[in-house]
């Protein structure tokens, strides 16, 4: 009789890898600085262009938006074509293979019973992995113009959001050339009165904002993440902007119900142009700076001054504390106002 010995018990399976220890292999390292050092060449030869007309009158409120891996910039303007009473979408796009640019799509969802127009481009791909693949060693550039028709003097709403690297360029005004169809080409100010904006919304994720005789009745915001802003607008209402380098505004109104709130990382500077009666207050976040109050004119009184923060007012004429509104608030590592008038 033999007797009975039972197997011995199995090891545990090997712990698998962290993702480190995936990398430390030789070939993980050699993928890993495959991926680092990457870098995706756009080929200028492979240029795919789109475009969509929409009435502004039905679509008083218009956004636009470029998602994420859709790199390129944004120009705003008023078209040179007297004879066209439509908003005008212009995409230029390049791509670093004829697989991604042929997957490139312009979409825009009209929503008639609100007066919506949303517009964006992207990769019309079957699945949310193929789009995935065929951007992970693969890239997209484009060129957007945003026209105005050239006669038209006021929108009641345009957003524009930009998730990527890129500039938005927004300049309100006349025609120079009408044999091109660039804003940045085609918009001289001066030549045609420029449209009135109800509310302007702005924001990029990594690019400078300008405008350019902007003029904006209700409500201004402007957002850089990684960029800068320079704005020259006129605003009745409220102006919202913060940016992580220098902010530059430069403010026309006379509207005594303005309200600014700006923020920079860097340098915030607003210049204002015409005669301003209201509150100010000024705040650094450096120990090596001051806020600046710089005033030519009128008559600028402290009332609380510290290191890194000033608080006063231009008074009426009466010499009177004027109301809560106007008021001009302004934060950054260094602060300046500046009262032309």
């Amino acid at each position: 009789m033999v007797a009975y010995t039972a197997p011995k018990p199995l090891p545990p399976p090997p712990r698998p890898p962290t993702e480190l220890e995936k990398y430390m292999t030789p070939l993980g390292m050699k993928w890993c600085w495959d991926e680092l050092s990457y870098v995706c060449v756009i080929d200028d030869s492979k240029v795919s262009q789109l475009s969509f007309t929409f009435d502004p009158i039905n679509y008083s409120d218009f956004f636009f938006h470029l998602d994420q891996k859709t790199k390129g910039d944004i120009f705003v303007g008023q078209s040179y074509n007297n004879n066209n009473p439509n908003i005008t979408v212009q995409v230029i796009a390049r791509a670093s293979g004829q697989d991604i640019l042929e997957a490139l799509a312009l979409d825009y969802r009209p929503t008639l019973q609100h007066s919506f127009m949303e517009a964006n481009v992207y990769l019309n791909m079957s699945s949310a992995q193929a789009r995935k693949r065929a951007l992970r060693k693969g890239c997209t550039l484009v060129r957007v113009d945003i026209l105005f028709p050239a006669n038209m003097t006021s929108h009641q709403s345009l957003r524009i959001h930009h998730q990527e690297r890129g500039n938005v360029n927004v300049r309100m005004g006349g025609v120079a050339n009408n044999t091109t169809t660039s804003t940045e080409a085609a918009i001289v100010a001066g030549e045609v009165a420029g449209m009135t904006l109800g509310r302007l919304d702005v924001m990029v994720y990594a690019g400078l904002v300008t405008l350019q005789d902007v003029v904006v009745s209700d409500e201004l915001k402007v957002v850089s993440k990684l960029g800068g802003i320079k704005a020259q607008v006129d605003v009745n209402q409220r102006v919202i902007m913060n940016s992580a380098t220098d902010l530059t505004l430069e403010l026309g109104t006379s509207s005594p119900n303005l309200d600014v709130k700006v923020a920079s990382e860097k340098k915030a500077r607003v210049v204002v142009k015409t005669p301003y009666v209201g509150h100010v207050a000024l705040t650094t976040t450096s120990n090596d700076s001051t806020p600046d109050v710089f005033v030519t004119r009128s008559r600028f009184v402290e009332q609380r001054k510290t290191a890194q923060s000033l608080i006063g007012y231009v008074p009426d004429s009466n010499g009177e504390e004027p109301e809560y509104l106007p008021r001009i608030e302004i934060r950054g590592k260094a602060s300046v106002l500046e009262l032309l008038a």
